[in-house]
């Protein structure tokens, strides 16, 4: 811990979140810088007692930069679904929870079978390998990729139509 060191010891915290979604998940006591990308989490670090000096309140949530250099999504989406084994054309969802996700992905890949358009999935499951094996067995009526752990988000972001995401991610800004 920092607070063990013979001097205090400077260090920032990035908000990945557009809001703090629990006290001190992301910002602790001590001395610190915070930066927020959105009101919203600036207002969170100013009621924690982030004074302004340490506190930088951006217009949109920091992306790594394969998040938005993108090139073109008309070639890259089917690119994408092909190599997942889906129609390269069918309007996809991408379903995601968290990293060790949870079982609503199951309850989400039911309901998705209830709709009368065509739709095909990717369901990423983390570190949940339990819940990947279920889902890949689960039987569908439309085409799904069933992924573990992903590192190239991007891309599968990209080759989706509609992103069904956990509940604390829901308010999407301009940054998406």
């Amino acid at each position: 811990s920092l607070a063990a060191l013979p001097r205090p010891v400077p260090f920032a915290t990035v908000i990945s979140d557009f809001t703090e979604p629990a006290p001190r998940a992301w910002i602790v006591g001590g001395t610190q810088f915070v930066a927020c990308g959105t009101q919203a989490a600036g207002e969170q670090a100013r009621r924690r007692g982030v004074p302004p000096e340490r506190l930088l309140v951006t217009d949109g949530v920091v992306l790594r930069p394969e998040f938005s250099n993108r090139p073109d999504r008309t070639a890259e989406a089917p690119a994408t679904r092909r190599r997942l084994g889906l129609d390269p054309h069918c309007p996809t969802v991408l379903v995601m929870l968290g990293g060790h996700a949870s079982n609503a992905l199951v309850d989400i890949a039911r309901v998705l079978g209830a709709v009368s358009a065509p739709v095909q999935a990717i369901f990423v499951c983390g570190g949940n390998a339990e819940l990947a094996r279920r889902l890949a067995q689960l039987a569908t009526p439309y085409r799904k990729a069933v992924l573990g752990f992903v590192s190239d988000m991007a891309s599968h972001l990209v080759a989706a139509d509609v992103v069904i995401r956990d509940r604390k991610s829901t308010r999407l800004n301009s940054s998406h």
